[in-house]
């Protein structure tokens, strides 16, 4: 299975804009024909890459592909390719999916978002928390606790639903702009990936808590590096096994 920019489209419905090459085509359906692949479904947004001009986009074409042999499609027919949304790059990133939704989780435990800190209101709910307090530390915490709680649910919410969210709307303002040349919309597409910045930024500060690491400098877009230390982290909190002195398990 191969995925990736083809630099090249197979049909005319797979481009906007511009000439459509019937010769460049003809080379790349032999070398699909001569490798024996077959273009996988894709889900999403219909091309994968755009150009600007002036602001405007002028040209729309489907380069990044999947492509796999007869043998991986019946091994795997329920696979697909979902276009997700472009953020700094002019080509869509594409996510390969098996089928199969995400295991849902229950409701968990209150415990302190740092990222909250991130919002402008929340240091005026900790000091009229800790005030309505009596200077008595235990009813300052509980009182923070509390309004942290329905600080979190209706006004910062949760950053992973935000962030989905915002990736929504990116990709139903993209696959508009597919369509219907609009600066209006290229604003709001601006609009939304600086806020989608925010959410990321956000998010390192929950990974970052959550990984307890101290040694890696903050602010580098080290999401996936704190993401890693914390699943590392709660493989080795959790047991295993239990096994007595004599080795038996």
């Amino acid at each position: 299975m191969l995925i990736g920019d083809f630099n090249e489209t197979f049909i005319p419905s797979e481009q906007r804009g511009g000439i459509f090459q019937h010769n460049r085509v003809v080379l790349f359906a032999n070398f699909m024909d001569q490798c024996n692949l077959l273009d996988l479904k894709t889900s999403g947004g219909r091309f994968t890459w755009h150009r600007n001009h002036n602001g405007l986009r002028i040209l729309f074409k489907k380069l990044d592909k999947g492509l796999a042999n007869v043998e991986w499609r019946l091994a795997f027919p329920e696979a697909f390719v979902e276009v997700l949304f472009r953020l700094h790059s002019d080509h869509n990133p594409l996510l390969i999916r098996f089928g199969g939704l995400p295991i849902a989780r229950g409701p968990r435990p209150f415990r302190f978002e740092a990222a909250l800190i991130d919002h402008a209101d929340y240091s005026t709910l900790v000091e009229r928390a800790w005030a309505s307090s009596n200077h008595n530390t235990d009813i300052a915490l509980n009182n923070v606790r509390q309004e942290s709680i329905t600080f979190n649910q209706e006004v910062f919410r949760n950053i992973f639903k935000r962030k989905r969210h915002i990736e929504s709307r990116l990709k139903g303002v993209q696959n508009y702009l597919e369509r219907v040349d609009s600066l209006h919309h290229i604003l709001i597409e601006r609009d939304l990936q600086q806020e989608y910045n925010h959410i990321l930024f956000q998010e390192e500060m929950h990974w970052y808590q959550k990984s307890r690491e101290q040694w890696v400098k903050f602010g580098d877009k080290n999401s996936a590096f704190f993401h890693t230390q914390t699943i590392i982290r709660r493989k080795r909190n959790r047991v295993h096994r239990l096994q007595l002195p004599n080795h038996i398990l």
